[in-house]
């Protein structure tokens, strides 16, 4: 992730969420810990198809594709997945104007 504020919030492990649960065990709480632990399963779903693709030929015939399977399975679950979010597109074209060098050198050189 590349957010600066990732150094203040390091990802939680199972036992911190436990006890972030324990430290305010309510029912609102309880759903927060329960949808991150489910994210958690996604994400490490994730990870297994980046390592899976590392290896390469190293992996059993067919490997990849279980492991693709697996991920298309625990993604159907997820129905913020099929929600109509703005394309990955838009998204890196707001960060590309917001980092151009044209948009930098206009500050720099205004002529007011």
């Amino acid at each position: 992730m590349h957010n600066p504020e990732r150094a203040n919030y390091p990802a939680l492990t199972h036992a911190d969420l436990r006890a972030l649960y324990c430290a305010e065990p309510s029912p609102t709480v309880r759903r927060l810990v329960w949808e991150i632990y489910c994210l958690h399963v996604v994400v490490k779903t994730a990870g297994a198809v980046i390592r899976c693709r590392s290896l390469g030929g190293a992996v059993m015939p067919g490997g990849l594709d279980f492991v693709l399977d697996e991920l298309a399975r625990v993604l159907q679950a997820e129905t913020y997945i099929h929600e109509n979010f703005r394309s990955l597109m838009d998204i890196h074209e707001k960060r590309r104007l917001r980092y151009s060098t044209k948009k930098r050198n206009h500050k720099v050189f205004r002529r007011d």
